[in-house]
């Protein structure tokens, strides 16, 4: 399903802002194939959108000004000079189609709208001004119907209706899973990978790993309890020694040291190529 129509980035890494001229990635589609010459801004935009949807710029770095922000060494009149970064994404909503015309009296989040999120020179941890057009594309669906949603005698959203447009783009952007591939995927991006997987099938298989997760706790703990019995009559202590044995809750760092043997070679001293066919099938159980 298709839910990115265009993105437009400015004043990030290699794209600047100037007057009459627009960076933009025109008509998504489901499937896109970007091409282009070495250093001519193809990794930049997906930095864009793993800034945008993860807060971070590749997989572990946050939004630092002095290094993302674009830079050139020569700077004419056509270039507006703003010290923003702007990510501006058109997004496709079909699951909402028709809705908000066909049912009078609810809010829904209209079937298309942009959403442009701001860093600043003073922007801490991917901290961003947002902006959208949600209510001025709620109101064009609504049409003649939009006034019920007013505060009386105003042409003020009534905040209720605010709150739950708000809401719902909310949980709307929270549902969009982007992960960003660099184009040098080393262990450490693998290891990436392999956190994020953790996660997914923590939530799906939740019950039963944490049975195992119980049984193994106990027993570690048990032969824990003998071996401070032992130790506790060696050194002729009085008072209790209760050490108790606990799995952190999070297993990623766990998960993280998964290796995976490929016949009789571990399959980070395979070839490139080999080792990128694992990311589809990894990602395959993200999804699902």
């Amino acid at each position: 399903m298709n839910i990115i129509e265009q993105i437009e980035i400015k004043n990030f890494r290699s794209f600047g802002n100037r007057k009459k001229e627009s960076y933009k990635v025109s008509k998504c589609e489901s499937f896109n194939i970007i091409s282009g010459a070495n250093d001519s801004g193809k990794s930049n935009i997906l930095r864009a959108l793993n800034l945008f949807f993860n807060k971070k710029t590749d997989l572990n770095s946050f939004f630092d000004f002095n290094k993302d922000f674009f830079k050139k060494e020569e700077i004419d009149e056509n270039e507006i000079k703003e010290e923003l970064v702007t990510i501006k994404i058109w997004f496709l909503n079909p699951k909402n189609s028709g809705k908000n015309s066909q049912k009078k009296t609810n809010i829904f989040l209209p079937e298309k709208f942009w959403v442009s999120r701001k860093w600043k020179k003073t922007s801490e941890f991917s901290l961003f001004d947002q902006l959208s057009s949600i209510e001025k594309d709620f109101e064009i669906e609504k049409g003649s119907n939009f006034d019920f949603f007013l505060e009386d005698g105003t042409k003020l959203l009534k905040s209720n209706a605010r709150a739950s447009l708000q809401k719902q783009l909310t949980d709307f952007i929270h549902s969009i899973q982007f992960h960003y591939v660099p184009a040098i995927k080393d262990s450490t991006y693998f290891s990436h990978l392999y956190g994020e997987l953790q996660q997914t099938l923590w939530k799906t298989k939740i019950s039963s790993v944490e049975d195992k997760k119980n049984q193994f706790e106990k027993a570690i703990q048990e032969e824990t309890d003998i071996l401070m019995e032992e130790f506790k009559n060696s050194i002729s202590i009085n008072g209790e020694i209760n050490p108790v044995f606990q799995l952190p809750s999070d297993l990623i760092n766990l998960f993280r040291a998964l290796v995976v043997q490929t016949g009789s070679v571990d399959l980070t001293l395979r070839g490139d190529g080999f080792q990128a066919k694992l990311i589809p099938e990894i990602f395959y159980n993200l999804k699902s």
